[in-house]
């Protein structure tokens, strides 16, 4: 009997140690599926976090790069926003705050956008509902989804590059009153890429310069419209004169250029430290005109030897060295001066016809670069053919040439001369696009003063040409008309006003450049008034969670 209650006893321990045992571990799985529940849940929440990340950055970039002209915000990607670090005075960076503000704080590139739009309500850096109704039904209260941009740093050379948005996602019930009770919120970082082009085709630079007088000139196409054939490019060292909206009206604008013509004020467009483009827009195979591998050094001058040379020194040592010629030629760091081979000169007619078979001879590529260092002419037609092979003449001597030759170093033409490129015949064949006037040598100062690299014209005598003197001068003596576009240094049309026509019935000037020298296909983003848009990501999205 003793030991049948003995049995007995060790059932009855041994039932309830099992059933502590099953109790356990009943409860353990019960606690692993609730926090397994707990885990899913806020997996899901930081899921739906970074899904609100992701789509307010979207929002924000297609607002940034709204299409409608009415509604161009694309300058906020030239402009930081950063809220900075909380305990460092002055680390912030708001400047999308005051971007319309008038004055501006910070001068935009294209100083006179309009920036009268500002940003859309709650922007830039409140939270934004992106939804209605709840996300998730978990009988807790509705869920709703929120973003906020925390910063935005514009590229590092200050509108092309780089730019990175930090963007908050939030997740909330609709019932916290706290902000800071979210059941998840992530931290976006994105970055992609900010390039400033020129969108249309009127809005290219037809006329553009550091320095203007443009007096009674006028821009417009062939049948005497100035609606859309393009933009006057002022480039500026300060951007005081256009801090307000005033300051970039259509009467200012027109005196910042010193013009009379008021229509004019509309295409005056005012840029800060633009610059030019580089003459390589102007280089596909770079052949140069030489002879036996040295460059060739060309001058004209039909002017009769001065009785006085002190009055006409340029015609003088012209006559000195070029003796019973209209046209002579050196080579790179040589002083002998002789008549080319293969030019033809006709005194009857007065003409001077350079065929392609005579420049860049013997080489085969696309263009042919040309040395000028004096050109003036008053009643002798220079035509040039350019039909089969475009040629680009620089109003410079070639790199190293240290000849002191005593000539202008300018263009001048006069009374009935003219200088035009040809398909190889008499007559001018109307492609500016493939006479190009340039030089990298020049002046800086902001004047009409200069003295070398500058080119004179009057009348017709230069029908046309695509001008680029990013260091020279434009002055014409008379009141002029060109077929092209003109971008040099100094523009100064007060002696002689300039009517730049900048199509002609099949195409624009800029067009036809664009199509002879593959501009887009290099990536050339083109030389006018911009807009900014962000344009694809440059790196990998990073989530940082809370």
């Amino acid at each position: 009997e003793k030991l049948h209650k003995k049995n007995e006893g060790m059932a009855i321990l041994v039932t309830l140690l099992m059933g502590l045992m099953l109790t356990a571990a009943s409860s353990g799985l019960i606690i692993r599926m609730v926090m397994g529940r707990k885990l899913g849940a806020s997996e899901s929440y930081q899921q739906m976090a970074e899904t609100a990340a992701l789509n307010g950055f979207n929002r924000i970039l297609a607002t940034l790069n709204n299409d409608n002209d009415e509604q161009y915000r694309g300058y906020y990607f030239s402009l930081d926003n950063k809220e900075g670090e909380p305990d460092v005075q002055g680390d912030e960076s708001l400047d999308w705050d005051t971007a319309n503000n008038d004055p501006r704080p910070k001068p935009l590139e294209e100083l006179c956008t309009d920036t009268s739009v500002g940003l859309p309500v709650g922007w830039p850096r409140n939270e934004l509902q992106l939804t209605s109704g709840t996300q998730r039904n978990d009988g807790k209260g509705p869920i709703q989804l929120f973003y906020r941009m925390r910063q935005y740093s514009q590229p590092e050379d200050g509108g092309q590059g780089e730019g990175t948005f930090m963007i908050e996602g939030l997740v909330r019930r609709e019932s916290a009153g706290n902000p800071e009770n979210y059941l998840a919120r992530t931290l976006l970082t994105r970055s992609l890429y900010v390039q400033s082009l020129v969108a249309a085709e009127g809005d290219w630079a037809v006329m553009a310069g550091k320095y203007m007088e443009l007096g009674d000139s006028k821009v417009t196409d062939h049948n005497n419209n100035a609606d859309g054939a393009g933009m006057i490019l002022l480039d500026v060292k300060d951007a005081s004169a256009f801090d307000t909206s005033s300051e970039c009206s259509q009467s200012a604008r027109k005196s910042a250029v010193d013009a009379n013509n008021q229509e004019i004020g509309s295409k005056i467009w005012p840029v800060l430290k633009r610059g030019f483009p580089l003459t390589t827009l102007f280089e596909k195979d770079k052949l140069i005109d030489s002879v036996d591998g040295t460059a060739r050094v060309w001058s004209f001058d039909d002017t009769p030897a001065p009785a006085d040379p002190d009055l006409d020194p340029d015609s003088a040592s012209f006559q000195a060295q070029c003796i019973d010629s209209v046209v002579c030629t050196r080579l790179a760091n040589s002083d002998e001066f002789k008549t080319p081979e293969g030019v033809e000169i006709n005194n009857a007619s007065k003409t001077i016809s350079i065929k392609s078979d005579v420049l860049c001879k013997d080489q085969s590529g696309f263009e042919c670069h040309v040395f000028i260092e004096h050109l003036k002419l008053s009643s002798t037609q220079l035509l040039i053919e350019t039909g089969q092979r475009p040629v680009v003449l620089h109003l410079e001597k070639p790199q190293g040439d240290a000849i002191n030759s005593n000539l202008s170093g300018q263009i001048k033409l006069t009374g009935t001369s003219k200088l035009c490129g040809t398909t190889g015949g008499s007559s001018c064949n109307g492609k500016p696009e493939r006479l190009v006037i340039t030089a990298n040598a020049g002046q800086t100062g902001m004047a009409c003063n200069a003295s070398t690299h500058v080119l004179s014209f009057e009348g017709d005598a230069l029908p046309h040409a695509f001008i680029h003197l990013p260091r020279g001068t434009v002055r014409p003596s008379a009141d002029s008309k060109l077929h092209g576009v003109i971008w040099a240094h100094s523009i100064c049309a007060k002696d002689g006003s300039i009517h730049l026509v900048t199509e002609d019935s099949s195409s624009t000037v800029v067009r036809a450049a664009d199509d002879l020298w593959k501009w887009s296909e290099e990536g050339f983003a083109g030389y006018g008034r911009m807009v900014t848009r962000g344009i694809r990501g440059t790196g990998l999205d990073t989530f940082r969670r809370w």
